[in-house]
């Protein structure tokens, strides 16, 4: 699984995270430091990747657009530290790699959730 780390992310998770042998790419490192969202969610389907962000606004964007890609896992936990947030990737990678809609021990959310969330409202 390919990742982007968004802006709230720790910068160092990225480098952790690519010495454990996984594709990851921080936005900072790409001069998306100050990308919209969108842009970001952009980036991340031509990368073929998952953002893994603090922003519930993702979430949002999908599932009012019906989009189904790019994969997003929102960290739910506000000031990790990089090896924190490795570890916590590291424990969903095998959870969240290949299916959607699933919750994590309360640290983390996929698409899905919200994208059923905003189809309820609908009707």
């Amino acid at each position: 699984m390919r990742l982007v780390l968004d802006q709230g992310v720790p910068r160092d998770a990225a480098s952790l995270l690519r010495e454990l042998g996984h594709d990851c790419t921080h936005v900072g490192e790409v001069g998306m430091s100050r990308a919209a969202d969108q842009e970001i969610l952009a980036w991340a389907v031509s990368e073929n990747a998952t953002v893994v962000t603090l922003d519930a606004d993702f979430h949002t964007i999908l599932a009012v657009s019906g989009a189904t890609a790019p994969s997003v896992i929102r960290l739910r936990r506000q000031g990790l530290r990089a090896p924190a947030v490795v570890e916590i990737i590291r424990n969903v990678g095998g959870e969240v790699s290949g299916r959607t809609g699933t919750w994590v021990d309360g640290d983390c959310e996929s698409i899905q959730d919200h994208q059923s969330q905003a189809t309820d409202r609908r009707r």
